[in-house]
């Protein structure tokens, strides 16, 4: 079975927010920050109309029909940065693909990533991440990883579909 990756529209994430930050909530297993639910839950849904420019951006991975995994960012992953993957489909580089998919449609990422957390690392390096800063040279134990893709005339309208 084929995964299939859509981006959310601002009326989607108007109809879908709850289901979807309950999702990440849920099989976040703790790694999901309650400051980076609040933050996404105030999401303007205007700002996913023009990633490109906004830097907001959500993408849902569906296997099967269900849903298999959710990535959010906000402000290019610096004022908030989500990637959850069912616990029962890790493995499968899905969290790798919604990861790829949000660089792509934002055109810049960055994320914090805790030093001690060698699978996301691994995913977002994957991803197309670089390490941006080590840990240790930052005193908080994380390691800050930056993608950016050259410019292209228009990533907003690219696979734009429901959730």
């Amino acid at each position: 079975m084929e995964t299939i990756i859509r981006f959310v529209t601002p009326v989607k994430w108007i109809l879908h927010r709850r289901r979807l930050l309950a999702f990440a909530a849920a099989f976040g297993e703790g790694a999901v920050s309650e400051d980076a639910l609040r933050r996404l839950a105030a999401l303007d849904p205007v700002l996913l109309g023009r990633p490109d420019q906004t830097g907001a951006a959500c993408a849902v991975a569906k296997l099967g029909g269900g849903t298999a995994g959710v990535a959010l960012a906000m402000g290019r992953g610096r004022e908030a940065f989500v990637v959850v993957v069912h616990p029962a489909l890790r493995g499968r580089g899905i969290g790798t693909n919604l990861t790829r998919a949000l660089l792509e449609r934002t055109g810049m990422l960055e994320c914090r990533v805790p030093a001690s957390d060698g699978r996301t690392v691994a995913m977002c390096r994957r991803a197309g991440l670089t390490d941006a800063e080590a840990p240790g040279t930052n005193g908080e134990g994380f390691v800050r990883l930056v993608g950016v893709l050259a410019p292209a005339a228009d990533r907003s309208g690219a696979r734009e579909c429901e959730s």
